[in-house]
């Protein structure tokens, strides 16, 4: 075998530079597709944890705003909170429209802030309404207000529930005889140690149960 067949048959054994180039360049986008797989992979898993997490929240604020009364009923009531309610927590609101315009992270009614909750924030508004038109805005009480809670997640994502509230609604007449009622039931579900992973609801009771005294 001449000189110039041995150098023949050793390139056809090797990769020549290009091949070679090839090579790396087909392997790293593939790399580079199985990462970008796995990071949406991750990043859609934690949205979705942020989404059934965000109703939860709105809805426990919300079972909290409807066990309060229509309107303040131990001093002049005014729209917002009245003069002796200040604070940085909720613990002194006693009516629905207290709670308008409050904005923070997630936190308790006394101020205890939930754990896991870095990046949210839970907002409320409270509005008059029309009797004929729940979706019309009344610059007067005419009856009926409108309460919306806000739950925005780290992600800028907003997941919102609403709810009506009439002053001639069970949970605002009084009794005919004085005694101590029950007017709300609630329950809170705790899953393993993380109080993030805690779901708090309730409900107004429609027909007041008496607390017997025995």
């Amino acid at each position: 075998m001449t000189r110039n067949q041995n150098n023949k048959a050793c390139r056809r054994l090797g990769f020549t530079i290009v091949e070679s180039v090839m090579s790396i360049l087909i392997v790293g986008g593939m790399l580079v597709m199985v990462i970008n797989t796995l990071g949406s992979s991750v990043r859609g898993r934690k949205i979705r944890q942020t989404q059934s997490r965000a109703p939860a929240l709105a809805s426990q604020l919300m079972a909290e705003i409807l066990q309060a009364s229509y309107a303040d009923l131990t001093e002049t009531p005014v729209f917002g909170r009245e003069a002796s309610e200040t604070g940085s927590n909720r613990s002194s609101f006693d009516d629905v429209d207290d709670y308008h315009n409050w904005s923070a992270t997630p936190q308790d009614k006394d101020g205890t802030p939930l754990a896991g909750m870095d990046g949210w924030t839970r907002s409320v508004t409270v509005q008059y309404v029309l009797p004929t038109d729940l979706s019309s805005v009344s610059a007067t009480d005419q009856g009926i207000k409108l309460i919306t809670v806000t739950v925005t997640d780290p992600f800028d994502q907003q997941s919102s529930v609403a709810a009506i509230r009439s002053d001639v609604g069970t949970a605002d007449q009084a009794p005919s005889v004085e005694t101590t009622f029950v007017t709300w039931a609630g329950v809170e579900l705790q899953i393993g140690t993380e109080s993030s992973d805690r779901v708090t609801s309730g409900t107004n009771v429609l027909n007041k149960v008496p607390v017997s005294s025995e």
